[in-house]
């Protein structure tokens, strides 16, 4: 538990210093930590990203429960859909096991299950298909033997009933005894397809059914009052059916069956032979561990898994099989625990997929895992199986293949309480923070139950404390203003809770966005950003003095809030000691609902496939043109016309009017660039939406392409379009009608502004949708008809109300005076 203490302790959070090195054969790695949180009593996630100086990187997502802090919570082993042979999601599991007592905080996927590749091979094919390919059991009963792979003697993780924990291979044993146990014969095995030879005994997690042909004989039993499910004990059963000739027997829920083939024959077979209703039989399922010293625990639950990569602190080296290549790179699931057994940890790596992360091998696993403080580790399923899962915030890791696979089994991590979301504390959601100075930020605040569990992961109407040495705080934002390390306090109701926060006055703040296009529609709080060690952090432009290069285009309030006011472009320049920063601004204010893409005239170029003697025509002022193609063979004929084209000023859509000069089209593929994504957005427009009589007119949301609300989004390019044309060989002609922008909030219109002859200053003002925009702050505005009825008011600000009904009117401020008309 020390390693993990360390690691904790070392508050690998958020911050610059929250980062230990760790070694993976002899490799250090920078390990940061990007989350660390409570979950439940006792139960913490971790988010580690762990680097290397040549580059290579990976996360690993880390539960762990202490078990010296975790009133109520036990570890779990749940199965698909509570059959040996079918397969489920662990989110899947959970929702469907958690009930009004008992709460799932946390989840791994578990052991490896037969696939078809594994059971083609094997003597009982798909009879085995689905079922973990080690033994398994839940809640003291045996879901699976450890009979599928003997020789290569799998591992599992083992729970006892008291909670402890052992890695180990399971010998494992199936007695049937009479009474008083002088008479004790040996099944064959449990939930296992029975040969004619075999006895073999069934519990309801074979699936309701022991799926046994017809040619052996069963029997079936039910729980004797007060007997309880157990592993390494005798459970007496009392006989509930005479034996019937045939198989497939019903499974009772609370009960076996006993299935022998035609040809079983034991020097106990009498006893058997004669068990009538009524007479009590007991079934022990014996199970010892061969690495402690073939101990036979009180066992609640067995997952199983592959080698046993951690043995007793040092990392394995030899096994008897590595289901992949030892040193390969790959997505992990693992379970340790600590020396004293008092600390779980599952954890799992990411590989491939989106996630940039490399995975590990075998051996940089069991290494990782020891850093984590385990003692002993197990290697679970991994690759696209791997998955790992908290109630609070879903799947964890980034699954391989994009989505989350059914698998054999899970650990788990339960509440035995009840549901329950009233908030009686609160945490903060990081662990410690390190923040440049100036920075402003509203803290994520988790609140928790009286059990512990935690109910609610954005706490709202808390407020903040700090002394003065750190900054200011403002309800729920704090300004670090300050220097130094100090607490941070949040308090809603009578609960608080605080975090250490540490000022790094070395943090450089720079614009997050060097050049910006806004319109009459944005006023733009400058976003300005510090990176502290790995982490990006916001800084606030009210620590800097803001001046414009051209207030007639755009003005700059003293917190940092630009307003475009007319076309143009002006520099923003803020001020902080010797410190200076730039953001280029542009102006492009929308006075018409559609502006066609302003085209500078060049060539289009094409992309072919079975076409030829692409021909493109551009015709009008309006930028239109006509493309004229041959399709040479009917297997996915495709024409693109290419070019770079930037749209005026932030449309709301993309207006594409086009005619298929009823020529035939299968999709019509548009081509588009938002300056905030590395690659451009392709926008498929199918055949239903395309009418080959006449021009069809088709508007693509900016929303559906990326995010409008961010600034960077713009300025959108076009970039192409494909056309899909029918399969049908021949001549092709389409036209493109008109391409551009479609701009909803466009300037209603301005009229004559007149000044007071009285004032040598002059009001500017720009008429939106909804607002007035003026070139700078006043104490107080006004709008009035011509009649001096007062229609809209504002004060200390730059924007007021536009009027809704058309006409002329008179706006007001500070003394000045402008006229405006409202169309």
């Amino acid at each position: 538990m020390k390693n993990l203490i360390a690691i904790m302790a070392a508050t690998l959070t958020l911050s610059a210093s929250a980062s230990k090195t760790i070694q993976l054969q002899g490799v250090d790695f920078r390990a940061d930590t990007l989350a660390h949180y409570y979950i439940g009593p006792g139960v913490t996630h971790t988010a580690l990203k762990c680097v290397n100086e040549s580059g290579r990187s990976f996360n690993a997502y880390v539960i762990a429960l202490d078990r010296n802090n975790a009133d109520r919570v036990r570890v779990k082993v749940d199965v698909g859909n509570d059959s040996c042979k079918t397969a489920e999601r662990i989110t899947a599991i959970a929702q469907r096991k958690t009930t009004d007592s008992r709460q799932y905080l946390a989840a791994i996927n578990g052991d490896f299950f037969i696939t078809s590749a594994f059971s083609a091979n094997h003597p009982l094919g798909d009879k085995i298909l689905g079922y973990p390919n080690m033994s398994c059991a839940t809640d003291r009963m045996l879901v699976a033997p450890d009979i599928i792979d003997q020789v290569s003697r799998e591992n599992a993780l083992i729970v006892t009933t008291d909670g402890n924990m052992y890695i180990d291979a399971t010998d494992l044993k199936y007695r049937i005894l009479n009474n008083d146990g002088s008479v004790v014969i040996d099944a064959y095995a449990l939930n296992f397809p029975r040969y004619n030879t075999e006895m073999v005994v069934y519990n309801r997690f074979m699936g309701g059914w022991t799926k046994t042909d017809n040619s052996g004989r069963e029997i079936t039993l039910r729980l004797a009052d007060g007997a309880e499910w157990a592993i390494n004990k005798s459970v007496r059963f009392i006989v509930d059916t005479d034996w019937k000739q045939g198989g497939n027997s019903q499974i009772p829920d609370d009960g076996i069956v006993i299935s022998l083939g035609p040809d079983y024959t034991d020097d106990n077979i009498d006893f058997l032979n004669n068990l009538k209703k009524g007479d009590t039989v007991k079934l022990k399922v014996v199970c010892s561990l061969p690495a402690f010293d073939n101990v036979k625990p009180d066992i609640s639950e067995i997952c199983g898994g592959d080698v046993r990569i951690l043995n007793k602190g040092v990392t394995t080296t030899e096994a008897i099989r590595w289901i992949n290549t030892p040193s390969a790179l790959y997505s992990r699931s693992l379970a340790g625990y600590s020396e004293d057994k008092n600390t779980l940890i599952l954890c799992s790596v990411d590989a491939g997929g989106s996630s940039g992360s490399s995975g590990v091998s075998y051996y940089e696993a069991a290494d990782l895992m020891r850093s984590l403080g385990c003692y002993d580790a197990l290697d679970l399923d991994g690759g696209g199986s791997t998955a790992i899962w908290s109630h609070s915030h879903g799947v964890l890791n980034n699954l391989r293949d994009g989505s989350e696979r059914a698998v054999g089994n899970g650990i788990f991590i339960t509440l035995d309480a009840p549901a329950d979301k009233k908030i009686t504390s609160i945490r903060f959601a990081d662990h410690v923070l390190n923040l440049p100075k100036y920075a402003s930020i509203t803290p994520t605040i988790y609140g928790y139950n009286q059990y512990g569990q935690l109910v609610d992961t954005d706490v709202r109407g808390f407020t903040l404390s700090a002394p003065e040495q750190l900054g200011t705080t403002n309800g729920p934002e704090l300004m670090a203003s300050g220097s130094g390390t100090h607490a941070l306090t949040a308090t809603i109701d009578n609960l608080s809770a605080s975090i250490a926060v540490t000022v790094d006055e070395n943090a450089v703040a720079a614009p997050r966005i060097s050049s910006v296009l806004l319109d009459q529609n944005t006023q733009w709080p400058i976003e300005l950003v510090a990176t502290v060690g790995r982490n990006v952090m916001s800084v606030s432009p009210k620590a800097y003095s803001w001046s414009s290069s051209d207030s007639n285009v755009a003005s700059v309030s003293e917190d940092g809030t630009v307003t475009p006011l007319s076309n143009g472009n002006a520099t923003m320049t803020g001020r902080l000691g010797d410190a200076e920063l730039t953001i280029n601004v542009t102006v492009q204010i929308s006075e018409k609902q559609f502006y066609e893409i302003a085209d500078d005239n060049t060539e289009w170029t094409t992309s072919l496939t079975n076409v030829k003697n692409p021909v493109i025509t551009p015709f009008g002022s309006d930028g239109g043109a006509d493309i004229e193609f041959t399709v040479s063979s009917s297997r996915g004929p495709r024409i693109s016309i290419l070019k770079d084209m930037v749209f005026w000023s932030r449309p709301d859509a993309v207006r594409i009017v086009f005619n298929p000069l009823d020529s035939k089209i299968k999709s019509m593929v548009v081509r588009l660039q938002p300056a905030n994504l590395e690659r451009p957005v392709d926008y498929t427009i199918p055949a239903e939406k395309i009418s080959t009589a006449g021009p069809n007119t088709v508007e693509i949301p900016l929303s559906e392409i990326t995010d409008i609300n961010d600034i960077a989004a713009y300025p959108l390019t076009f970039k192409s379009i494909a056309f899909n044309a029918n399969t049908k060989t021949g001549q092709y002609k389409y036209r493109i009608e008109a391409l551009g922008g479609v701009y909803n909030n466009y300037t209603q219109g301005v009229g004559d502004i007149t000044v007071d002859s009285d004032n040598p200053g002059r009001l500017s003002v720009i008429v939106g949708a909804n607002s007035l925009f003026l070139n700078k702050i006043h104490n107080k505005v006004g709008v009035y008809t011509l009649d001096g009825r007062l229609v809209a008011s504002a004060h200390d600000t730059n924007t007021v109300s536009a009027p809704q009904n058309p006409g002329l009117y008179i706006v007001s401020a500070d003394g000045l005076s402008a006229k405006i008309v409202i169309r």
